[in-house]
């Protein structure tokens, strides 16, 4: 109003309490309205609607965010991998020295972070899962001052997720290659 007195809106969106049916609260408010000449306004409901832009700019975000997480994870694994395997430089060197090849030291060094990867994907993918509902929760409450669907966080089918547990040692095993092959 503050803007343009004369502003008028043209879109209202209502999203009803669980248990309550849609299509009959939208016949109810039709009629509330005054039926046909419901002053203009088009009283509708829309179930599970993707065209959202609001909710397709979220999941734009949220996979952009993961992209970018994922590179910093790649990155910081080869850091600490290239510091823990220069701090044991004598270590290698005495492995060396009595017959250990050196893709079997590639093996170890990879293995180990790989381990450690494992160890990350396992705790880490339940507590992210978590973390997403939440976070976009709360996006949604600014974004559109709605709650969002529970299927809207059904992004990865369950099956997946030991897979994404593997990813995590994928992860740790790709960014400890090169510290390795120097090792």
């Amino acid at each position: 109003a503050s803007v343009d007195p004369q502003g008028q809106p043209s879109d209202y969106e209502v999203q009803v309490r669980p248990g309550v049916n849609p299509q009959a609260y939208a016949d109810r408010l039709y009629r509330a309205l005054g039926g046909e000449a419901a002053n203009g306004l088009d009283v509708s409901t829309v179930e599970h609607s993707d065209a959202d832009t609001t909710f397709i700019l979220l999941k734009g975000v949220i996979g952009g965010l993961a992209l970018v997480l994922t590179a910093i994870a790649v990155a910081g694994v080869f850091n600490t991998v290239v510091l823990t395997t220069r701090e044991k430089v004598r270590d290698v060197a005495i492995l060396k020295a009595v017959g250990m090849a050196p893709n079997q030291v590639v093996t170890m060094v990879v293995a180990a972070v790989a381990i450690l990867g494992l160890v990350a994907g396992v705790c880490g993918i339940p507590v992210g899962l978590v973390l997403h509902g939440q976070i976009l929760q709360f996006m949604g409450q600014i974004a559109t001052g709605t709650n969002i669907p529970p299927y809207f966080f059904d992004l990865i089918d369950h099956a997946l997720l030991p897979l994404l547990v593997l990813a995590g040692a994928g992860i740790a095993a790709l960014g400890a290659w090169i510290p390795a092959q120097w090792a």
